[in-house]
């Protein structure tokens, strides 16, 4: 296994149907020496996952993965935007109340 394939030996199963996830149809987004978040898709029932890999120690890994409705670019897409701001939560929740009286 490459160096660069640790990650893809622990990305596990899909929650939904069992189906063991394919290094092929994962690929890592971000990379440290102690974490990597890995985006992959089952290939039977077409959920997407985003999966944590851990490393402690050399000895000792973790994974925690979530289910998502997002697509590989939808993530890399929402990483570039600016962090909403209070003032813009509090003008929606403004606007929102307004629409609702």
């Amino acid at each position: 296994m490459k160096k660069t394939d640790f990650e893809y030996k622990y990305i596990g199963n899909c929650s939904l149907c069992g189906t063991a996830f394919k290094p092929r149809f994962s690929r890592v987004l971000e990379r440290s020496d102690e974490v990597s978040e890995v985006y992959t898709e089952c290939t039977r029932c077409k959920s997407s996952a985003l999966v944590y890999v851990l490393k402690n120690d050399g000895s000792f890994v973790t994974t925690i993965g979530m289910l998502t409705d997002m697509k590989k670019d939808d993530i890399l897409r929402f990483r570039k935007m600016q962090p909403i701001t209070e003032d813009e939560v509090l003008k929606l929740h403004q606007m929102l109340e307004s629409k609702h009286s």
